[in-house]
């Protein structure tokens, strides 16, 4: 079976391809009765799926902005084999055209295109803005400075595609998979460098959320490092009773209100 590279929030997953997936995987897409000029595409994390970001999709929703949440390329099977076949076919250029397909999508209704993204989401959501493509961007936790010990492990590791067991059971109950492949986190390094080198064409507004004890992404660093490279209005919130899955975490309503108002405020 040849499976879609990416499941778009604006088309109906066909029925074959739903069963394959988590329940909590499939793309949504909200849109008021009335008519709206502007939408967010919310983007999940690396292994996660859009369930992920829906408490965040929300709150943006309830401001009367539409929401789109595509599955991101790979992600989402719900059977461990096939998690294993798909995986590692995640490539940068494959996930890039996804998300630029989606925005161009939503450009075929909306004046404003805004992005929201979790971790690997708001790493994809930076390299949208540097390419001028969206015209604001949220993001919380995002990805773009990888620790080094897990960029040289991944880089080695790549050519092997190894699955490696993630160190800490599942936190949230939220689905996705329970480990990690060497292949594609290569991929995710190779994404990070691309926003990383792109940031100071960033000239839209941009809100960051982190946290002082993420395990995964070291925040007070790479915000430093945004704050000296985007030329854009810049704001960052710190919500420090959480880790790295802000979305999924204790503050998670708190930062919910905080993006859906910046994106409110913009329209």
């Amino acid at each position: 079976m040849v499976i879609p590279t990416y499941y778009s929030a604006f088309e109906e997953v066909p029925e074959e391809f739903k069963t394959m997936l988590f329940e909590r995987a499939v793309p949504y897409y909200k849109k008021h009765d009335f008519p709206s000029n502007t939408i967010v595409l919310c983007l999940h994390g690396f292994t996660a799926v859009p369930y992920e970001v829906k408490v965040i999709a929300n709150a943006i929703y309830e401001k009367g902005i539409d929401i789109a949440a595509p599955l991101l390329p790979f992600h989402g099977y719900k059977n461990i084999e096939d998690q294993k076949r798909y995986f590692n076919r995640m490539r940068e250029d494959i996930m890039m055209d996804a998300v630029k397909l989606e925005i161009s999508k939503a450009r075929q209704h909306y004046k404003n295109v805004f992005m929201y993204g979790q971790s690997m989401g708001g790493c994809i959501a930076l390299c949208m803005a540097g390419l001028g493509l969206v015209d604001a961007v949220a993001a919380t936790a995002p990805a773009i400075r990888i620790h080094p010990f897990s960029r040289v492990l991944a880089t080695v590791m790549a050519p092997f595609s190894i699955n490696q067991p993630k160190k800490e059971p599942r936190k949230f109950d939220s689905p996705g998979y329970d480990f990690n492949n060497a292949r594609a986190a290569y991929e995710l390094i190779k994404l990070s460098k691309f926003a990383q080198k792109n940031l100071e064409n960033i000239t839209i507004p941009v809100f960051i959320a982190h946290s002082h004890n993420d395990p995964t992404i070291n925040g007070p660093i790479t915000v430093k490092w945004m704050q000296q490279k985007i030329k854009g209005k810049f704001t960052v919130k710190w919500y420090d009773h959480c880790e790295h899955v802000i979305p999924l975490d204790v503050q998670k309503d708190e930062a919910s209100a905080d993006i859906a108002n910046f994106f409110s405020n913009l329209r």
